[in-house]
């Protein structure tokens, strides 16, 4: 056909299918200011082949917006459609295969269940409804299919008879039996997938519910179904088992072309997308799922539409853009279903034809929502013209293997007409009484199908859409904030789409800015807290005890030496000392002389102690007569009781006493990013910090607080004001007691400590010991996440009366800047991480996007830390403090606010949940990865405490800290971590501790894991099948997987890893069930496929039993076609 003629044809099917007046359609006109979207293209390209007699793609219609440019793209095809070949059965189209595993993995699931009322109202002929119901079941073969195995455990399909179609009529509530019939399974192997009931609301007033199951019908089957049953019935020019076989031909001719595209578009995808919800998912998870309906605004629809793309690529590009933001990630891979009947002459059958594909969407920092736009339309018809790929053979070319999912969320757009029910006299609405829509069938059931599923409905007058969400991860506040957000930024970028995506709707919602109480009035310092009883013991240090009377004299008097020698307010005293009761001496005199303290710990390598000492700005060094060659500044001068003192630099002493201003201490962070930097700050932040614990802790003159922090941490500071400060008891645990439980534990319970704070890594080896640790009334938690698993643990030694807090810090923001007290672990998964509460007095938290402005509630950005606790700054170093610490907007003028680094979001009732260190965001083999997520899951395998992971060119390196006595093999970790973590971030070498190596602040000492031997996961040599039975196992295992092993298979070797995926994984335990007549707990199989644990629950399974189960059938195959005689049923 010549190019005008073909243009001719284009503009009539134009006009015809969008309802445009033919003279308004020229070569000029642009397809998608006329509605031309992806359904549309569909029925445009089926009117172009009925009239030319050859087949049409309807992709050129979607790559070219100018109709010109369409009709010259097009090229009708020439080659004649394949048919079926009767035979006694028929293999499953990929649609079908993913339905029938689905059903075979979870027996009795109804997620998958479609159903719906339609409202009549009128007179009704419950007769001749039921008489049409049966002629549609006669016409469409997928109605009435048996689903089976045959003989070599593949899924097959058999045509039975047709069936009549009962329609009872009842009176009971319509909610109750459309609930009913949804939660209803369907049994694959009984050949009936259809099935009605007529509710009696009035004499004129019915409502007819389907139900169908997936397997059997999809969207755009419920529109064939109602035109059907008004009598409206086009001749078939094929049926289903064409449509399969055609299938099959275009995937044997070009499967692997289009499999190849689907590697290169999702290289260096990340997971599948785990947006953070407002629940924590326990073990108890259900899956249960709920349903939330809204309506987009006129004015937006009509934006929508007005905009260079189609509505989908719109609606999908703002749910991403929302996606983006919850997730927290700037890549990200979202389900969506597509129709796949490209071909014409399927337009009019009734069968499961959507292929579920993937599409990513990526959003950096300026990227704006037009370029994004274009992105989305690129990726959408790149999927779309390669859409026959099933999403097993995706998810095996994003991963190389199809073990993990890599859908969570889904988008899915109904942009085709759901039909016209047409019976006389009579008026078809939606069992709800309005108008009758495709989201009339997609009734909610109990189960939802994924973590988020966004479904969105082009009626042609107005945009529905309707978010299913997990109710065990989501709350309905959640979900409201979510279809808030959605409909926010479709409203900002329809009105201007070259914003860029992270200033969209970006202030609206509830900000995350939560405040404590304020400070407490009055002028404070901290050497003024400090005090008790006279005769009360304010220090004990082994054999030596201190009374408040001979602590505040020996303060007193060195206090005055320091003033002799210069030191004031303004000036900085080194302190070089180990924890003892002279150095809280040393500590409060230089308080007391106006001086601000400096802290070393004489552990510390001596070019850190040198490196603090140059940037620290202190005047002179205080230390003891066997640590002056480790300071480097000679001998010094004697000032008594051993103590030296060490000129630094001279300076010119105010000679004044320290205000609540000036500074009262000098703390050097730890250095992993670089140089130290000194932190300096001020006496009302440690002050104000002090008056708070008071509060919080309850601690008094009868509480003894243990001093376990090394001297250059900053709790070290905290554990000692919060003793001295409210009258209580100081107890120094020496630092070679800290690190062995068994004297920890006794100093503990000797000296009746009371409060005691602990860095996990040191408090698990304490709890290992499994003693119980009577005294304690009070364990506060802080610097690592704490876990469910270890609080109980914990918990089991502790006193009922006895409370944990967990807390959170940093030392810019003096100490501890949140916290909560610690209640139940019930329901909560070991490896669950417990939020870190509220903002304490004088604290404000918040959590900031890349622009500092507060994100929604609930949405995950960098903390800030506000209040009087902020930091003065970095000692000398204006750069680092100009850029960590910047000025407040959101509080009192002149106040500022830190930066920290970390990652988190606030729960509703606003405490605080961190999701790791932005810096430990790495990309592995291309992948992005969280290093704390990885840790986590880590964590959660059987015999592991604690983990830490390290990158490395090579990979991930995991160093595994076992559980006491527990024999921890990395092969058996690296299997766990397998069925949670995506292949490219599985660590590749591991090494297992008994005791991680730690810095003298109590964390695990990252750098010194370099020397720790490490071995690579696949070190061992395989295994050999140790059985018959595992022999027989694995025989049939390489039997199925297509050019698999060859051979005996290692028993302890992934199925999926061995190239298998979801459908082989089903011939296979098909085949071991029939090889050994045993039923096989198909949840055990899924959480761990090899062929040992097949083999245990082989041993240990009950026999089959004779009543076959849905989707799991034998079918027994005749010579000749299958007519449903009984000799032939499943």
């Amino acid at each position: 056909m010549t190019g005008p003629d073909l243009v001719a044809l284009l503009r009539a099917a134009v006009a015809s299918t969008t309802r445009t007046e033919p003279a308004s359609v020229g070569e000029d006109s642009s397809l998608r200011a006329l509605g031309v979207n992806s359904m549309r293209a569909l029925r445009i390209a089926a009117r172009l082949e009925r009239e030319l007699g050859a087949p049409v793609a309807p992709w050129p219609l979607l790559e070219h917006d100018r109709l010109g440019d369409a009709a010259a793209a097009i090229v009708p095809g020439t080659d004649e459609p394949p048919r079926h070949r009767p035979g006694p059965w028929r293999p499953l189209s990929h649609a079908e295969q993913s339905q029938w595993y689905l059903d075979w993995s979870e027996p009795g699931a109804t997620r998958y269940v479609f159903s719906g009322a339609i409202r009549l109202r009128g007179p009704v002929d419950p007769a001749a409804l039921g008489a049409a119901l049966s002629a549609v079941v006669r016409r469409h073969e997928p109605l009435r299919t048996r689903y089976g195995t045959g003989p070599d455990g593949v899924p097959r399909a058999v045509a039975a008879d047709p069936y009549p179609v009962a329609l009872p009529v009842t009176g009971e509530p319509l909610d109750q039996v459309v609930r009913a019939e949804r939660e209803t399974p369907f049994d694959l192997t009984g050949g009936r997938l259809l099935r009605a009931r007529l509710v009696r609301l009035a004499p004129e007033d019915h409502a007819l519910v389907l139900a169908a199951h997936h397997i059997a019908v999809d969207g755009w089957s419920f529109g064939v179904l109602l035109r059907e049953l008004g009598g409206r019935s086009p001749e078939l020019t094929a049926g289903y088992p064409d449509a399969v076989a055609a299938e099959a031909a275009t995937w044997r001719a070009d499967g692997p072309r289009q499999r190849e595209w689907w590697r290169g578009y999702l290289a260096d995808a990340p997971p599948a997308l785990d947006v953070p919800g407002d629940l924590p998912v326990g073990p108890g998870a259900t899956g249960a799922g709920r349903v939330l309906r809204f309506a987009v605004e006129p004015a937006v629809t009509a934006a929508v539409r007005a905009l260079p793309a189609t509505p989908y690529a719109v609606l999908f590009t703002a749910f991403a853009v929302v996606l983006h933001r919850r997730a927290g990630r700037d890549d990200l891979l979202v389900g969506t279903p597509l129709a796949n009947r490209a071909r014409p002459r399927f337009h009019d059958l009734i069968g499961m034809f959507v292929n579920t594909v993937v599409l990513r969407s990526r959003a950096g920092r300026d990227t704006t929502f037009a370029a994004l736009l274009r992105a989305t339309r690129d990726g959408l018809l790149g999927a779309m013209t390669h859409q026959e790929v099933p999403l097993p053979e995706i998810t095996a070319a994003a991963q190389g293997a199809a073990r993990d999912p890599l859908v969570r969320v889904m988008f899915d757009l109904h942009s085709f007409p759901p039909g016209e029910l047409a019976l006389p006299g009579v008026e078809v609405l939606a069992g709800d009484g309005g108008p009758l829509t495709l989201n009339s069938f997609e009734t909610p059931g109990s189960q939802a199908k994924f973590d988020l599923t966004l479904t969105m409905e082009d009626t042609g007058e107005a945009l529905l859409g309707a978010l299913e969400y997990r109710t065990d991860r989501y709350t309905r506040r959640w979900a409201d904030g979510f279809v808030e957000d959605l409909l926010a930024v479709l409203t900002e970028a329809t009105r201007d789409p070259d914003t860029r995506v992270r200033d969209l709707a970006a202030g609206r919602g509830e900000p995350s800015v939560v405040r404590g109480e304020p400070a407490p009035p009055g002028e404070w310092t901290v050497h003024g807290l400090v005090g008790g009883r006279p005769e009360a013991v304010a220090v004990v240090d082994g054999d030596e005890a201190l009374d408040y009377a001979e602590l505040d004299r020996r303060a007193g008097e060195l206090a005055g030496r320091l003033r002799a020698l210069g030191v004031g307010a303004g000036t900085t005293v080194a302190l070089l000392a180990e924890r003892s009761a002279g150095l809280v001496v040393d500590v409060l005199a230089v308080l007391r002389a106006g001086g601000a303290f400096l802290p070393l710990d004489p552990r510390h390598p001596v070019d850190r102690m040198h490196a603090m000492l140059a940037d620290g700005d202190a005047s002179l060094l205080l230390t003891r007569e066997h640590l002056t060659a480790r300071a480097g500044r000679g001998a010094g001068r004697d000032l008594g009781a051993g103590r030296r003192v060490i000129t630094l630099r001279h300076t010119e002493s105010t000679r004044r006493d320290a205000g609540q201003a000036d500074t009262a201490y000098v703390l050097f962070t730890s250095g992993s990013t670089g140089r130290p930097k000194g932190v300096a700050v001020s006496h009302r932040s440690l002050a104000v910090a002090a008056l708070t614990w008071r509060r919080e802790f309850g601690l008094g003159e009868g509480d003894v607080v243990a001093q376990i922090a090394g001297c250059a941490f900053d709790v070290f500071c905290g554990e000692l004001v919060r003793a001295l400060g409210t009258g209580a008891r100081l107890a120094i645990v020496p630092d070679d007691v800290v690190l062995d439980p068994v004297r920890l534990h006794a100093l503990l319970r000797d000296a009746g400590v009371t409060c005691a704070e602990f860095v996990p890594s040191v408090l698990a080896p304490l709890v290992d010991l499994g003693r119980e640790l009577p005294s304690l009334r009070r364990v506060v938690i802080g610097v690592e996440p704490w876990t469910a698993g270890e609080q109980a643990r914990l918990r089991a030694l502790l006193r009922p009366e006895a409370v944990v807090h967990n807390t959170y810090g940093l030392t810019e923001a003096t100490i501890d800047s949140t916290g909560e007290i610690l209640t139940g672990t019930d329901g909560l998964p070991a490896e669950h991480r417990f939020p870190v509460g509220w903002p304490f007095s004088s604290t404000t938290v918040y959590v900031l996007d890349e622009s500092r402005r507060p994100v929604t509630v609930g949405l995950a950005g960098e903390v800030w830390i506000g209040g009087t606790g902020v930091a003065q700054g970095y000692v000398g170093r204006a750069a680092h403090t100009a850029d960590r610490f910047r000025p407040d907007p959101f509080g009192d003028p002149g106040t500022r606010m830190y930066r920290t680094g970390d990652r988190g979001r606030l729960l509703p009732d606003g405490r605080l949940v961190l999701l790791g260190r932005l810096d430990r965001q790495h990309k592995v083999r291309g992948t992005r990865v969280d290093l704390e997520e990885v840790e986590a899951v880590l964590a959660g395998a059987p015999g592991v405490r604690r983990a830490v992971v390290v990158p490395e060119p090579a990979g991930l390196v995991a160093y595994l800290v076992r559980e006491p006595s527990a024999a921890t093999e990395p092969r058996e970790v690296a299997a766990h971590a397998a069925r949670w973590l995506p292949r490219t971030v599985c660590p590749v070498r591991y090494a297992v501790l008994d005791r991680p190596p730690l810095t003298p602040n109590g964390k695990i000492d990252v750098a010194a894991l370099a020397g720790v031997p490490t071995q690579p996961v696949a070190a061992p040599a395989p295994a050999r099948p140790a059985s018959t039975t595992e022999r027989e196992i694995a025989r049939l295992c390489a039997e199925v997987i297509e050019g698999g092993p060859v051979g005996e298979v290692d028993p302890a070797a992934d199925f999926f890893e061995l190239g298998g995926h979801s459908l082989l994984l089903a011939r296979w335990i098909g085949l071991v069930r029939d090889r050994f007549a045993v039923d096989l707990p198909i949840r055990e199989v899924l959480l761990r496929p090899t062929v040992a644990r097949v083999a245990e629950l082989v041993e240990a399974g009950a026999p089959a039993a004779r009543t076959p189960t849905a989707g799991h059938t034998r079918i027994r195959w005749s010579a000749r076609p299958q007519r449903g005689g009984d000799d032939e049923r499943p």
